[in-house]
């Protein structure tokens, strides 16, 4: 899951925390200003770098991943109020930025 939400902030985390907290902002920025086309690419580019870097990064860095994540799953099914507390947030925040893209006109300055 940290390979998916977190894409390539886990690699930039290793050189500052700042740069991170300047990547989320930039991404906010960019929603509230409804930059359209950069937002989606940055989207796009979130999700591509997470499917084709992170997720192999982690998978060859632990071997045992998928099974790992089958148990970590399967123990929080039993808590729902954990997933929606752990994912929630992060699920939201897609939901709101690709709203937020692809509902309003673009800007034009």
């Amino acid at each position: 899951m940290q390979a998916i939400f977190f894409s390539y902030a886990v690699f930039t985390a290793q050189v500052s925390p700042l740069v991170v907290i300047g990547m989320y902002s930039a991404y906010t920025y960019i929603a509230l200003a409804r930059r359209r086309r950069i937002g989606l690419i940055l989207f796009a580019a979130h999700y591509g770098f997470a499917g084709a870097v992170a997720i192999p990064f982690y998978w060859y860095r632990s071997p045992d991943l998928f099974e790992t994540t089958r148990l970590q799953i399967a123990a929080l099914g039993d808590r729902p109020g954990t997933v929606l507390f752990s994912f929630g947030p992060f699920i939201l925040a897609n939901i709101w930025y690709l709203v937020r893209l692809l509902t309003t006109p673009p800007s034009t300055t």
